[in-house]
């Protein structure tokens, strides 16, 4: 549903993959997809180009940021549920709980060649057998933590949605 895209200037950016259809001939649940998501698809490429115009970070941090960030996007638009409640997750990057964080790390544990254990997580809210067996290193764990703590402290010190108006997120959800 979305791809990554490098510019020749080796900044990335996400964008919504419209795979050359016109907009009538995209499905109706995948239209609503991309309508719930757009403001947090324009959050994500503004912190894309904040991180790359930021001369701390390599171009290879940038892209594996970049990826992480796709990943959550497309378990949001997978419409998941929480691990803990089995309720719905809310509809944005901006609004999650600390057990739809929890989820979310859970889904992000598995490898992204495991679709299948993917969505079935992300639609029940069930882990799957052997979870443990197949969730990826703590090294590959913290550096996708570290992304998404980044683009939340990102958020709640710099971003700005429309003219003046600031996200209403105080703390971080991934601190603690």
């Amino acid at each position: 549903m979305f791809f990554l895209n490098r510019l020749s200037s080796d900044a990335c950016e996400i964008r919504f993959h419209f795979a050359g259809r016109e907009l009538e001939e995209i499905p109706p649940l995948e239209r609503r997809t991309y309508i719930r998501l757009g403001s947090d698809l324009a959050s994500v490429n503004a912190w894309l180009s904040a991180l790359f115009a930021n001369t701390r970070y390599s171009t290879g941090t940038v892209y594996e940021y970049a990826k992480i960030l796709r990943y959550a996007l497309e378990w949001l638009a997978q419409a998941p549920v929480n691990l803990s409640t089995k309720e719905p997750v809310g509809h944005s990057l901006l609004h999650l709980s600390p057990g739809d964080i929890r989820s979310l790390m859970a889904w992000l544990d598995i490898p992204a060649h495991r679709q299948a254990e993917r969505a079935q997580l992300a639609r029940s809210g069930m882990l799957p057998v052997g979870f443990r067996q197949l969730a990826l290193s703590p090294a590959t764990h913290n550096l996708r933590a570290s992304a998404l703590t980044a683009y939340y402290d990102w958020i709640i010190r710099e971003y700005r949605y429309s003219e003046g108006a600031r996200v209403e997120l105080n703390t971080n959800p991934f601190k603690d």
